[in-house]
């Protein structure tokens, strides 16, 4: 029985009257109209999400689910309200503090991973049969009690911000920052944030540079460059060619990857998926679905660390079924052909990451993925409209 008129019921239709009441409430330019669309989109979603919490949830894993989902529509409702009284300064100001912090991390990893090396006389250890590389992947970012593939979608995002703040006016410092960031997110060696940073490179090629010979010469440079890479440096080749083959049944993590262990799960979510296609589990309850299916198939590693489905798309459908899938593709699509639309190449490039990273990652169960999208996704999506308000 779905909570429809439980407290998340009640909070929800709160938030969606007082939305309705901001999207009526002055100007009805197109511009104007637009923005607040695009802003309202994550706060239908997060109101979906509390609507189907189901009513016999004990009280704290539903407080703690109500904590979680509700950021994807305080954040975006908060500068619904107040995007008046937020000046294109205050953006720039909080972008270029973003960026920053994202190069503080790297420093401290840096730090970290320099110590480790000069203490062990070695750029590499081996664990559990595997080596691994002191500055690179979860050697290098473990300091921060981050997950690689976050702490690489963070700095793709501070790529995006830099090419946009006006703060780092001088060409110089703009491609110091950019190249510094560049090398540490081949370094973290995520595969879908190297994927990423390259399909930013493309965009902004592709936007920017006149003459369509000279762009597909970059573009070419670009993906010369980014295979060269994983050709020359045996940390990142050992992170890219890796086997897709996978036994559900083998019990030690060591023996598998991070490609075959999200095979492993999509197989999973995909079985959990069948049996209730249309309406889902329920929020939250889509993960007893997956282990079930986990069960089934005898995947013990899986059952084990409690793996969630590692894809947005896979999780909303186990939770939300084919209504809440269907709501999260118009979240991240309508955006993007907004961003195509008006050529606007930080939201275009924001757009493509994150549903590049929703496809391998479930970005909207973590708070660290939560805050991070509907923060940015709210003050990439002010860049161009704050822009044309201030030049009035």
């Amino acid at each position: 029985m779905l909570c429809l008129f439980g407290t998340a019921g009640f909070i929800s239709t709160s938030v969606l009257l007082f939305c309705l009441f901001c999207f009526i409430n002055g100007d009805f330019s197109v511009a104007q109209v637009k923005e607040k669309v695009i802003l309202l989109l994550p706060i239908l979603l997060a109101c979906f999400y509390l609507i189907r919490i189901p009513a016999n949830y004990n009280l704290t894993d539903y407080l703690a689910i109500v904590e979680r989902k509700s950021f994807i529509f305080l954040l975006p409702l908060s500068f619904l309200v107040l995007k008046k009284k937020i000046s294109s300064k205050a953006i720039e100001l909080i972008s270029i503090s973003f960026i920053f912090g994202c190069i503080l991390c790297s420093l401290i990893c840096y730090y970290f991973a320099i110590a480790n090396i000069v203490s062990s006389n070695a750029y590499s250890v081996v664990t559990d049969d595997r080596r691994e590389f002191l500055f690179s992947y979860y050697q290098l970012v473990s300091p921060i009690d981050f997950d690689p593939i976050y702490i690489s979608l963070y700095c793709n995002v501070a790529v995006i911000l830099t090419f946009h703040v006006r703060l780092l006016s001088n060409r110089l410092t703009k491609g110091l920052v950019l190249v510094y960031l560049v090398i540490f997110i081949f370094l973290i060696s995520a595969k879908i944030g190297i994927i990423g940073l390259v399909m930013i490179a493309v965009i902004k090629l592709l936007l920017e540079l006149k003459g369509s010979y000279i762009r597909l010469l970059f573009v070419f440079f670009v993906f010369a460059a980014a295979l060269f890479a994983l050709w020359r440096f045996e940390f990142l080749s050992e992170r890219f060619i890796t086997s897709t083959k996978f036994d559900f049944e083998e019990p030690y993590g060591h023996k598998w990857n991070s490609t075959t262990i999200r095979l492993a799960i999509w197989t999973g979510a995909m079985e959990a998926i069948k049996e209730k296609p249309i309406f889902g589990y329920g929020t939250g309850c889509g993960q007893a679905g997956l282990e079930e299916a986990f069960t089934r198939n005898r995947f013990s590693w899986g059952l084990m660390k409690h793996y969630n489905a590692h894809s947005q798309f896979l999780s909303t459908q186990l939770d939300l079924g084919m209504f809440g899938t269907l709501l999260l593709l118009f979240v991240l699509l309508f955006p993007l052909k907004m961003a195509a639309k008006i050529k606007h190449s930080s939201g275009l490039c924001f757009s493509l990451i994150i549903i590049l990273f929703c496809s391998v990652e479930s970005i909207l169960l973590r708070q660290k993925g939560i805050v991070l999208f509907s923060f940015f996704y709210s003050i990439i999506w002010l860049m161009p409209f704050k822009k044309t308000s201030d030049e009035i």
